[in-house]
Formats: structure tokens, C-alpha cells, sequence
């Protein structure tokens, strides 16, 4: 059995407290948004890396922090035992609505995750945000996927200049806006890279535009049950004993 501690990676804040508090890990690190503990006996580190994988650089000093490394070294940085990217996406067809779980078909068949009741399907990866019915409509034509995110092709590629790309991966999403529903692109504007919000932008935008209040509320509160639904099925895979105990798929 590998003991290397595993490492959880996620875009913004919330969705690594959420996973953090469920998996009962505290903070840790030198960063604003990094968790350190064991679970189930296993060592775990938990980064928010940004939207985008924006600040992936970062995520990855946090990481060989909490592995013990300084740099330079010839273990700069160390292999983790794992890798998985959790968090929030978009729904694109009727059935990914408002906390829906879904794992991205890469990471395996179907067969191996009926005893964790969730749903396998296609997960695409967008430069830019997909935030109205309209465009998630297309993208699901074009692509056939269920569920859009920003992060796993970026992800990949960082992975892939490491020499990461063998190492097992698992990517959990849960939904926090269904097909039918928008996501605002000025709200993304309000928030820093890790989730944080900007205060000067919010009152502003609070200011020329008051109905965005009703959007914010919306949109925190979606996002938490999003969260909250992905962090349990992370932490289904880690009773399960991933990577160990289930089937695992590389990066590559």
C-alpha cells in the first residue's frame, strides 16, 4: 500500500473548508486557503489553487511546505500518493441540476462507482465562464458533456510538466447552477482568484446595480449545498480507500 499523503485540490475557498470541516482537517500552511490532517489514517493536504488553476504555482509551494521539502531539492517537489480535484461546475442537461454530483468519465467506468450512488459522465473544461442557458445549451451539443468546469485542463497540464501524469486522479464535481439557470459574469469580477470577495468592487456593484443582492444570496447559497454534495462524495471515495481501493485512472 502507498502512504504518500494524498493531495485535494480546489479552485476556491469555500469548496476547501467545506471538504475540510467534513474531513475534520485543520488549517494549515503558508497560504490563505491550505488544510493539513489525516483521514482514515492517511496524511491529506487541501488546496484551493484558484480559478483557473490561476494560482496553481502557489498551491504547489503549499504543498511542498507540507510535505517537508525546501527548495531546491532533489525531491522538489515530492509525488503525492494522489490527486483530486474537487469542487463546483455548471450543469448542462436536465438531469445536473442544483446538487447533482457528478465524476468525470475519465477517471474510470461507471461499474466501479454504483456502490457510491453518483454519477459518471462527461466533464468539460472551459477557458472562459459558460453562464446562460443559451450558451450551456451549445456547449452540450458540442461536446456531450453534462457538467462544465475551469480547472482540470489547466490542472493537467501543470501535472504534466511535473512528471505527475501517472499519479491516480479522481475529479468530483457537485452542480450549483443548472441548465436553465445564469451565472452572472459580473459577480465573478467581485471575488478575488481564490474566492475571496473584493470589498471595493461589492459596493460598488452593490451600488449601480442593488438587485444584485438577491443574485449574491442565490449564489452563496447554491454554492454551499454545491459544496457540500462534492465534499461528501470525496470523502465516499476515501472510505472506499481510493486510490488504493478502487480502480485508479492517471492523470494522463
Amino acid at each position: 500500500m502507498d502512504h504518500r499523503p494524498l493531495l485535494i485540490l480546489t479552485a476556491v475557498t469555500l469548496e476547501g473548508q467545506r471538504l475540510a470541516s467534513l474531513l475534520k482537517i485543520g488549517r494549515g500552511g503558508r497560504g490563505p486557503a491550505s488544510w493539513r490532517g489525516s483521514y482514515r489514517g492517511r496524511s491529506i493536504a487541501i488546496v484551493a489553487m484558484g480559478v483557473g488553476a490561476a494560482e496553481f504555482p502557489r498551491a504547489l509551494e503549499d504543498w511542498r511546505d507540507f510535505a517537508g521539502v525546501s527548495a531546491p531539492s532533489p525531491l522538489d517537489p515530492p509525488r503525492p500518493g494522489g490527486i483530486i480535484l474537487a469542487g463546483l461546475a455548471g450543469g448542462l442537461v436536465a438531469q445536473f441540476a442544483l446538487g447533482a454530483v457528478v465524476i468525470d468519465e475519465v477517471c474510470g467506468p461507471p461499474a466501479y462507482m454504483v456502490s457510491l450512488r453518483e454519477i459518471v459522465g462527461k466533464i468539460h473544461s472551459s477557458r472562459t465562464v459558460v453562464g446562460t442557458p443559451a450558451q450551456k445549451a451549445q456547449l452540450a451539443a458540442e461536446t456531450r458533456a453534462v457538467a462544465v468546469e475551469m480547472e482540470r485542463d489547466v490542472l493537467r497540464r501543470h501535472l504534466a510538466d511535473l512528471g505527475w501524469d501517472t499519479l491516480p486522479f479522481m475529479h468530483v464535481r457537485g452542480i450549483s447552477d443548472g441548465p436553465e439557470e445564469s451565472v452572472d459574469p459580473a459577480i465573478v469580477g467581485l471575488v478575488d482568484p481564490i474566492g475571496r470577495v473584493k470589498p471595493g468592487r461589492l459596493a460598488g456593484a452593490l451600488l449601480r446595480r442593488p438587485s444584485l443582492v438577491g443574485d449574491l444570496h442565490r449564489l452563496g447559497r447554491n454554492a454551499g449545498i454545491a459544496a457540500d454534495r462534492a465534499a461528501h462524495a470525496v470523502q465516499a471515495l476515501l472510505d472506499c480507500g481510493w486510490p488504493e481501493g478502487l480502480t485508479a485512472t492517471t492523470v494522463g
